[in-house]
């Protein structure tokens, strides 16, 4: 790999004589100048392939990271509005459909473009407080996401197969929060996300395995550090732009 490195480095030398780095300063590249929003909420996202009965033996250890970024505003979506157990509301849709089209994507085995609005047919979210005490809440999440994307007919340029196949997600969601009313914030988020994926889009390699399979999706927030800053795989995309 380095000597692979070397010779890159060195054709590109004689290439450009300059030897000019490709931009000569710390400036950021426009194209991903996206960073957190200040007073937002980081949540870490593991997506695995679930077992179930049909594939008792199959493999089940894929999986993948991405990270999600709530705004300040976002996060007063989950915010109760007053701390009385029963005490239900729903998420707003902005936020579950962001969520939709831009993280419950199936990227276990390899890579997967974001869905449209379009494509998301069904996201809701509730909320519902079911204990509290000492200024604290703790808050249950029901809801269901579908998204359906057709097939565009690519092929994969690589094999010149032609992969890309309606996709679909389909998963129930649910989870938990504390919110500290004192502290006007959330000590602990927990969200899980589980049902069914089939198709496959151009660039993955879901193309031997288009039929119905489980799979899962987990959020938890982590705390707010320069190593869990890691931009959402899609921030360059307008949903985070516009926040």
């Amino acid at each position: 790999m380095l000597q692979l490195i070397k010779s890159g480095l060195s054709k590109w030398h004689r290439k450009n004589s300059s030897g000019q780095p490709f931009r000569n300063s710390n400036e950021r590249d426009v194209q991903y100048a996206v960073s957190f929003p200040e007073g937002g909420m980081i949540l870490r996202e593991t997506m695995r392939d679930l077992p179930d009965a049909s594939t008792p033996r199959a493999r089940h250890n894929r999986h993948n990271f991405d990270h999600v970024w709530l705004t300040a505003d976002q996060k007063k979506g989950f915010m109760p509005a007053k701390l009385e157990v029963g005490h239900t509301w729903r998420i707003p849709d902005s936020i579950t459909r962001k969520l939709a089209a831009f993280h419950l994507i199936d990227q276990v085995k390899g890579e997967a473009w974001p869905f449209d609005d379009e494509h998301v047919k069904e996201a809701k979210l509730f909320a519902r407080v079911i204990t509290t005490g000492d200024n604290k809440a703790k808050i249950q999440l029901k809801g269901e996401v579908k998204n359906v994307k057709p097939a565009t007919g690519k092929r994969n340029p690589f094999n010149g197969e032609t992969v890309s196949r309606e996709i679909v997600v389909d998963v129930i969601i649910g989870g938990w929060i504390i919110y500290d009313d004192s502290k006007k914030d959330f000590t602990n988020f927990k969200l899980l996300a589980a049902g069914y994926r089939s198709g496959s889009d151009v660039y993955n390699f879901r193309w031997k395995e288009l039929d119905p399979s489980p799979i899962g999706f987990a959020f938890e927030m982590v705390e707010d550090t320069p190593s869990n800053r890691i931009r959402p795989k899609f921030a360059n995309h307008d949903a985070y732009k516009e926040e």
